[in-house]
């Protein structure tokens, strides 16, 4: 079930992104597919679709370049949520199963937009979203880097 972090933007999981009625009920115009492997809903007509291209799986030997290209991505993606939350879009930000990739991106805008330690952040998110399970997961240093990037 996808949950509402903050006014307009959700985060949920491969299902969410098909569940017309969701999609529906939450005026939802805007998904963000945090995959390179999950399609998106046939016809979304009016919804704009935006894929990033993250895959979280990969040869252990690789995996500080995808960790990095991950982070390489944050703060354009982070601009381009905001962009979207000012004009009134509601938006889902998902992956296939809603616990590291989409997590990350949306901790990332959350560290963005309030400037707010991760590790704060990464607290308050388990409690509202119980599926986080970042922290042992090799994004979570994508996430240290643009902490430490942005100088909070």
């Amino acid at each position: 079930m996808p949950i509402e972090i903050i006014n307009g933007l959700y985060l949920g999981n491969k299902s969410d992104a098909f569940s017309i009625k969701f999609l529906v009920s939450r005026n939802i115009n805007c998904i963000i597919n945090t995959t390179n492997e999950v399609q998106f809903i046939k016809n979304s007509g009016k919804i704009q679709c935006i894929r990033v291209p993250i895959s979280d799986n990969f040869p252990e030997n690789e995996k500080e370049k995808y960790n990095r290209d991950y982070f390489l991505q944050l703060d354009q993606l982070c601009k381009l949520i905001d962009l979207k939350l000012q004009q009134n879009c509601n938006i889902l930000i998902h992956c296939k199963h809603g616990k590291y990739r989409s997590t990350c991106l949306v901790i990332a805008y959350l560290m963005y937009k309030t400037k707010i330690k991760l590790d704060t952040i990464y607290e308050t998110m388990q409690t509202k979203y119980p599926l986080v399970k970042l922290k042992k997961h090799i994004f979570f240093e994508a996430l240290r880097m643009f902490e430490k990037e942005m100088g909070i």
